[in-house]
């Protein structure tokens, strides 16, 4: 069920108790996931947790016999509860972010079809114009094992498409806008928009105007939904991810997931990457950033892979050094295919909301 909000405030519906024990089970903000036993009716709820049942007042219907993921509101005189998530309904979320489902593999041929494309068509001018600029920031934002370029993924969050509604939202408000028709061209989405209107005029034969427009709509459709899948993500105080786009045979897929940055932790930061390299197949990395020194822990599907890889972080350590970090510490592991990716993480009771990037 979709839960149903209570429009007065919490305060003022919810009865004062006595004050909660010092000693008891959760800190204000913590974040864990509870079991819904049965109402008791005023908004209270008998909830089972770490072993032990209590009462706990949400400001929202809940399901009896339902798990949710919670944050602790308050704890002074009553226990409050948030409804961050439920655990089984944001399963969907994760699940409609499986390339199996939105198509990363699809993406990663229509992006490569339209770099050739730009050079190989019959297409009119102001379609050939936005082409050879789509190519020019595709070839930026597609993951390259061998060129050993680091940059790629700022040039990805800040021209992907992902936060360009954000930008034009308070450009306008705040009137600070002389900037935009330059940013416009080389945003994707905004160039996949102007594409898209170009083609309706544009003098090809009928077979290469449909085919250009397909993947138009194809790539469209796929920065949408990674948009969607963000705020979805950011409501449920998770994302954001960012889909990393490789070569058919290299790199398969890499999702990245950032952590909340502490405040009292200046520049430090933490990561969850999954990525999958045909070669490698499917791994998983933990990413500590503190004081330009890294403390990296890397999962793989087999003991060869993980074997491997503690082979070469004299390499590691190395590279790593030419950019000024230090390589802390580093540790290799295996986990079932089954068990590597985000998800598993997201259910962990110390998850904690990720940080914003600022471009």
């Amino acid at each position: 069920m979709n839960p149903k909000i209570i429009p007065p405030s919490i305060s003022q519906t919810i009865p004062a108790q006595k004050a909660i024990s010092k000693d008891f089970l959760f800190k204000p903000n913590e974040r864990f996931n509870g079991q819904v036993i049965k109402s008791l009716g005023d908004h209270e709820w008998l909830v089972s947790a770490k072993g032990r049942e209590f009462k706990a007042y949400s400001s929202v219907e809940l399901e009896e016999n339902t798990g949710y993921l919670f944050r602790v509101q308050s704890t002074e005189s009553k226990l409050i509860l948030q409804v961050v998530g439920d655990p089984n309904k944001l399963a969907p979320l994760f699940q409609r972010w499986d390339p199996g489902k939105i198509s990363h593999g699809l993406i990663n041929s229509v992006f490569a079809e339209l770099m050739k494309t730009a050079d190989n068509g019959n297409h009119s001018g102001p379609v050939k114009k936005i082409l050879a600029r789509l190519k020019h920031l595709l070839s930026g934002l597609v993951y390259k094992e061998n060129e050993g370029d680091a940059a790629f993924m700022k040039r990805l969050v800040r021209d992907g498409g992902l936060s360009w509604e954000r930008k034009l939202a308070k450009a306008f408000t705040t009137g600070k806008g002389p900037w935009i028709q330059n940013q416009a061209k080389e945003d994707l989405k905004a160039l996949f928009l102007s594409l898209r209107q170009a083609l309706q005029s544009d003098q090809a034969p009928v077979g290469e105007r449909e085919s250009l427009s397909l993947k138009v709509e194809q790539a469209l459709q796929f920065i949408e939904q990674n948009q969607l899948l963000n705020l979805m993500a950011l409501k449920a105080g998770i994302g954001p991810f960012f889909f990393i786009p490789g070569l058919a045979d290299d790199l398969v897929r890499a999702e990245v997931f950032l952590k909340e940055k502490k405040k009292k932790d200046h520049g430090t930061f933490y990561l969850v990457l999954f990525l999958e390299f045909c070669p490698m197949g499917p791994m998983e990395a933990h990413i500590h950033f503190k004081d330009n020194k890294i403390h990296l822990q890397i999962f793989s599907a087999g003991q060869e892979q993980a074997d491997f890889l503690k082979s070469n972080q004299a390499l590691l350590t190395e590279g790593l050094r030419k950019i000024g970090i230090d390589l802390a510490a580093f540790d290799c592991g295996v986990k079932d295919k089954t068990e590597l990716g985000l998800e598993p993480f997201f259910n962990e009771e110390k998850l904690r909301p990720a940080f914003h990037l600022v471009i």
